[in-house]
């Protein structure tokens, strides 16, 4: 049975409870809250010793994108899985893009070297014969070969043109220093050339110095030539073009030779001091033959042994052989310097041919270089394409297949 309170029951009930609230409140006031260290309240210090637990700016801001992380949603999570690979895949194409691009600009410097030693080659093969020519003309005291030197110097002339126009469009800045020293140097030399016709046409120079400038001219040229091998960054290339220039140090040793030997048997015999300088030239052409042989393919070596033979090759060196035998005679017997003009002018047109073949041939294999370099950038440029629009539609299809029955 339930026994509701009386009134008085009441009031004592009243009375107790507000005895019990103020005993409360009198502890509150007595008893003070937890403190942390310094006298910092508790939840205070809780706070101000966040980093303790990790809690500092920075933890916080890594919950922030842990938080956004975990929060963002499932294709975005994918999109960001696929991120890393695609950017891999995408510097790795462009490596090789950016290499292919520096091979094909490399090869096509190297194509306009081998270009320019195709304009240098016919140049000092012209000069080669103005120095015989002008010999000829010292040699005969001004007196005869005036008309064949006229021509020749017509024929040098329009080579000398040929090069200056190539090299008015020729971009010599990317090659070293060295390379555009001897190009310089070459080309003032050919400056020159009026000067030292005049001289000659006057006989007011001597004939060493008229003859002699050929020379210097044709080595300069030739320098220019060595030098394009070394700039060549191209071992196929450098062997060939060191072909091409070691065989024309070989014809234009003979050159000097055949200058040389015109005026010598124009006069019938040696003065003191010319046998020796024949004897040296001489040997200075089979030192350039030797390494032509090392450094020509096969195939060229093969060209030149049957171009430069024949009967004017074989009567040069039956007169080189009456040379040889009567240094010391009086006289050179029936051997005369107009025969001696005809047969090396036959025979250097022959060795002519096969230093247009050689030069041909560093023309070609820069040409097919730069072909290939050209057609390796635009593979290498369409696999990257390929590639990147493949790992995209990939990820983007990877990404459609799991979001989709999610949804």
């Amino acid at each position: 049975m339930v026994v509701w309170p009386s009134a008085d029951d009441s009031g004592e009930a009243d009375r107790s409870w507000r005895s019990a609230a103020g005993s409360l409140d009198t502890i509150r006031r007595r008893v003070p809250p937890p403190r942390g260290r310094g006298g910092v309240p508790a939840h205070q210090a809780v706070r101000a010793n966040s980093h303790v637990v990790g809690l500092s700016d920075g933890g916080m801001r890594g919950m922030g994108i842990s938080a956004w992380l975990r929060d963002a949603r499932m294709q975005t999570k994918l999109a960001l899985l696929t991120l890393i690979p695609t950017v891999a895949l995408l510097v790795f194409a462009g490596a090789r893009v950016a290499d292919a691009w520096a091979t094909r600009q490399e090869m096509e410097r190297v194509e306009a070297l081998a270009e320019l030693n195709a304009r240098i080659s016919p140049l000092v093969h012209e000069a080669q014969k103005e120095r015989g020519r002008t010999g000829l003309w010292f040699g005969s005291n001004g007196q005869q070969f005036g008309r064949e030197l006229a021509e020749q110097r017509a024929l040098v002339d329009a080579r000398l043109k040929e090069l200056r126009d190539f090299l008015s469009r020729f971009d010599r800045r990317p090659y070293d220093a060295g390379f555009q020293t001897s190009l310089d140097t070459a080309l003032r030399r050919l400056d020159m050339l009026p000067e030292n016709r005049r001289g000659s046409d006057a006989l007011s120079i001597p004939a060493k110095e008229g003859i002699g400038y050929y020379t210097t001219l044709a080595a300069e040229l030739l320098a220019v030539a060595d030098s394009i091998s070394a700039v060549a960054n191209h071992p196929g290339v450098s062997r060939l073009v060191a072909a091409n220039v070691v065989l024309s140090q070989t014809k234009e040793h003979t050159g000097i030779e055949r200058a040389m030997m015109a005026n010598i048997f124009g006069r019938g015999r040696f003065l003191p001091g010319e046998f020796e300088q024949f004897a040296g030239v001489r040997a200075q052409q089979a030192t350039y033959l030797r390494s032509f042989a090392n450094y020509a393919l096969p195939e060229q070596l093969a060209f030149y042994q049957q171009t430069v033979a024949g009967p004017s090759v074989d009567a040069v060196a039956r007169m080189e052989q009456i040379a040889l035998e009567r240094a010391n005679a009086d006289s050179f017997g029936a051997a005369r310097s107009g025969a001696w003009d005809g047969r090396t002018t036959t025979t250097r047109w022959r060795s002519l041919f096969v230093e247009e073949r050689l030069a041909g041939d560093v023309t070609a294999a820069a040409a097919r270089l730069s072909a290939s370099a050209q057609q390796t950038l635009l593979v290498s440029l369409a696999l990257a394409l390929a590639a990147l629009a493949l790992a995209a539609g990939g990820a983007y299809a990877v990404t459609r297949s799991i979001t989709r029955p999610i949804r």
